[in-house]
C-alpha cells in the first residue's frame, strides 16, 4: 500500500519500507507474511488445499487498485480476488462502501 507521508514519486526509487527487495506472500483475507517454502508447504498442509489448487498471481499496484483492495478488504473475506481476479467495478471506491 502507499504511505501518503513517503517521499516516493511514481518512477522513481526512494524511501520505502524496506532496505532490500523482499518478496511476501498475501493471502486472501491480507495476511502478509515473508515468503518460506517452509511455511507455505506447512500452511497449506494446515488448511488441507491441494497443490493443483494454488493460484501464483504477481500484481502492479496503483492508486487505483489501492482504492479497489481497500474498498474490498471491508465487504468481502477475499479481497485479493475480488480485487485482482474477479475485478470489482472500477468504480468500487472507498467512499461507495462507506456509504452502505
Amino acid at each position: 500500500m502507499m504511505d501518503p507521508k513517503s517521499s516516493y514519486k511514481e518512477g522513481t526509487e526512494g524511501d520505502g519500507f524496506l532496505l532490500d527487495p523482499a518478496m511476501f506472500t498475501v493471502s486472501d483475507d491480507l495476511v502478509v507474511t515473508p515468503i518460506s517454502p517452509a511455511s507455505e508447504l506447512s500452511l497449506l498442509e494446515k488448511l488441507k488445499i491441494p497443490l493443483n489448487d494454488i493460484h501464483v498471481c504477481e500484481v502492479q499496484v496503483g492508486r487505483e487498485e489501492a482504492s479497489r483492495l481497500l474498498a474490498a478488504s471491508f465487504v468481502s473475506e477475499s479481497a485479493l480476488t475480488d480485487t485482482f481476479i474477479r475485478k470489482m467495478p472500477k468504480d468500487a471506491f472507498i467512499s461507495d462502501v462507506l456509504k452502505e
